[in-house]
């Protein structure tokens, strides 16, 4: 995957976060993934492992920057770290140690170094055998948006995803929710090895069955789902499951909030395809999630917006133990517990868990708050809060364009005039105006998806 990359030291800035800030938190990583925590004994590639997977294209300095720049963070120097010695570190160090590959057929692309492992023969038939199950989330009625999210299978027809994907298409939480069949729809095979075309496992969501009213949780009701496979999902506490390997399987998206040049050179410039992107469980952590605080449980797989409902799979069981729902870069990554949906009675008897659990009351007043306004003025008010949230998010998206970029967009997608109305109006051919709207879409979709969560 770095066969690609290339330096330009000139462009590769790092300024979308303090420097300091930066380097503190690398080292944080860094140390934490470390064999006995110890920045020292972190990963790095070998003469062959960078001759072999194109590290030279990043130049042999950049090589020796990343070792000194792992010295610098060993002796707490960084203030002295330079912009060639932070790219080594975040293009090559980190990669190697969280990388991401790409899911090729019903299977991965081999990975090196840390996780080599994940190449047995036996474990690679486990995870692979789930990846059929996990799809991308699409949004057909939305000419300008390229999808939503990940969703995956956990029931009988029931995909899981991200409550923030959900409502992209659908209004309401709790039970009571507002769609419209056919606003989305669930692909299983977008993948780097498929045609654009492909559509042998593209399945239109019928309805929306749950939006959870306390975790970023929803799930959506698709026919045609296979009826005899679908995920197991863990009942184990993310205290059991500590310290454990996972991949998370998802769609990672081009991400305007951090360095984009970084991320092209990392991922190849090829984005919302399906990823296999390994990492550890670590510890639980509080943050804020809609309206609640939720005491979430962290991994630190390298994930990009698009992972949004990806799957967090324990790699020795072949179990999902957590829905991805959020990231901060070099900080952590938020997911949803299985172990705690498996405690919510009006969850847990939808999906296939491995087992289960004494319910809880810990989310009642969440679901009270649904249940007792959901034929009332503050339901309403709280969709079309919801609504708002989303439109205000494509107007920002649209402010932010050319205004070039915005008529086109207004006059094709929005008031729908036809291709020939349009470039009557802008004053060129047919087939200008087409190159012209895909750019301004193009545009759009990269300023979209950094308004909205991981």
């Amino acid at each position: 995957m770095f066969g690609s990359i290339l330096v330009d030291l000139k462009r590769y800035h790092g300024d979308k976060m303090e420097k300091t800030e930066k380097s503190v938190r690398l080292k944080r990583l860094l140390t934490q993934i470390a064999p006995g925590n110890s920045i020292e004994a972190v990963s790095r590639p070998d003469t062959e492992v960078v001759d072999r997977d194109g590290f030279e294209s990043v130049g042999p300095g950049n090589v020796a920057a990343a070792e000194s720049g792992l010295q610098k963070l060993a002796e707490d120097r960084v203030q002295e770290i330079t912009p060639s010695e932070m790219f080594g570190l975040e293009a090559i160090v980190l990669p190697r140690n969280r990388p991401v590959a790409f899911v090729r057929g019903n299977s991965y692309d081999d990975l090196d170094g840390p996780w080599v492992s994940l190449n047995d023969d036996v474990v690679k038939r486990r995870i692979a055998s789930l990846l059929p199950l996990i799809g991308r989330v699409e949004v057909p009625s939305s000419p300008i948006l390229p999808y939503a999210g990940t969703g995956f299978v956990v029931g009988q027809g029931l995909i899981a995803t991200n409550r923030h994907v959900a409502q992209i298409f659908a209004q309401g939480l709790g039970l009571t929710i507002r769609y419209r069949a056919g606003d989305a729809a669930i692909d299983f095979k977008r993948q780097v090895d498929a045609p654009d075309d492909e559509r042998t496992a593209y399945l239109s969501v019928r309805a929306v069955e749950m939006i959870h009213p306390y975790w970023d949780m929803a799930l959506l009701r698709v026919d045609g789902l296979p009826t005899d496979r679908m995920l197991r999902l863990s009942v184990k506490s993310p205290e059991e499951l500590l310290d454990r390997n996972v991949v998370v399987i998802g769609y990672p998206a081009r991400d305007e909030r951090n360095d984009v040049a970084l991320q092209d050179r990392i991922f190849n410039r090829t984005y919302n395809v399906k990823r296999l992107q390994p990492g550890v469980i670590r510890t639980r952590a509080k943050v804020q999630s809609f309206e609640n605080t939720v005491n979430a449980v962290t991994h630190d797989a390298s994930t990009l917006g698009g992972n949004s409902g990806s799957a967090v799979i324990e790699v020795d069981t072949g179990e999902i133990v957590a829905l991805h729902f959020a990231g901060e870069y070099l900080k952590a990554n938020y997911a949803v517990p299985m172990y705690e949906l498996a405690r919510d009675s009006r969850v847990a008897s939808r999906l296939n868990f491995a087992g289960t659990l004494s319910p809880t009351n810990d989310w009642a007043p969440a679901w009270r708050s649904v249940e007792e306004t959901d034929d009332s003025a503050d339901a309403v008010m709280m969709a079309e809060q919801e609504r708002r949230g989303h439109r205000e998010r494509i107007e920002l998206a649209l402010a932010e364009l050319p205004d070039r970029y915005r008529a086109a967009i207004q006059l094709r997608l929005i008031e729908e005039l036809s291709r020939e109305e349009c470039a009557r109006r802008f004053e060129v051919t047919v087939g200008t105006f087409d190159v012209l709207l895909h750019r301004a879409v193009r545009s759009f979709r990269k300023r979209f998806g950094a308004k909205i969560p991981e």
